[in-house]
């Protein structure tokens, strides 16, 4: 990584240049007085301890907007909904993770509101790194999964294919496949 030279670097390299009794210049400070426009690289504080795996790929970029965009719409619109639709809600999801049945509707519509807010949010910001907003998703759409394989309503007969009321949430799969790619992709670079 080349690193931009500092103020001191040029002013030691002007007062030499100049025949001034200037301090001599470290290596560093040679290395990078020939390059003045150099791009000032980012400070060690803000780039923490995995800086590569840190930044969004451009390769997860419709991967993440896409998902994100229609997670976070779902929760945005899920926080007006009524006590007897949360219920319903709740009933449905408590198939798949049967924990939620302990909830009441009030608490299971935060639990889900918050949910697919924060989900939605981690897949749109480009500080998230892509495997943690690909793990976050992971979880989400596994909990779909599970409703969906555990509700005998939304699967034929043989309990994989999804019955007319199924496609709807079995449409939702390719939200695994994204959070796949994303995992696979961030841990690749």
């Amino acid at each position: 990584m080349v690193e931009a030279p500092t103020s001191s670097a040029l002013r030691a390299q002007s007062r030499l240049r100049a025949g001034g009794s200037g301090l001599p210049l470290v290596l560093s400070e040679v290395q990078t007085a020939h390059r003045p426009f150099a791009p000032h690289p980012t400070p060690r504080a803000c780039r923490g301890p995995y800086w590569k795996e840190d930044s969004m790929s451009i390769v997860q970029i419709p991967l993440r907007l896409a998902s994100g965009a229609f997670i976070l719409n779902s929760g945005l619109n899920k926080r007006g909904i009524s006590a007897e639709q949360a219920q319903g809600l709740r009933d449905m999801s408590a198939r798949g993770l049967p924990a939620l049945a302990n909830l009441s509707p009030e608490q299971f519509k935060k639990f889900l509101v918050t949910t697919e807010i924060g989900v939605g949010s981690a897949l749109l910001a480009p500080f998230v790194p892509g495997w943690l907003a690909g793990s976050a998703l992971t979880a989400f759409s596994g909990g779909l999964f599970s409703m969906y394989l555990n509700t005998p309503e939304m699967t034929e007969a043989d309990g994989v294919r999804p019955s007319q009321e199924g496609t709807a949430v079995a449409k939702d799969s390719w939200l695994a496949a994204i959070a796949a790619a994303l995992i696979l992709q961030s841990k690749s670079d």
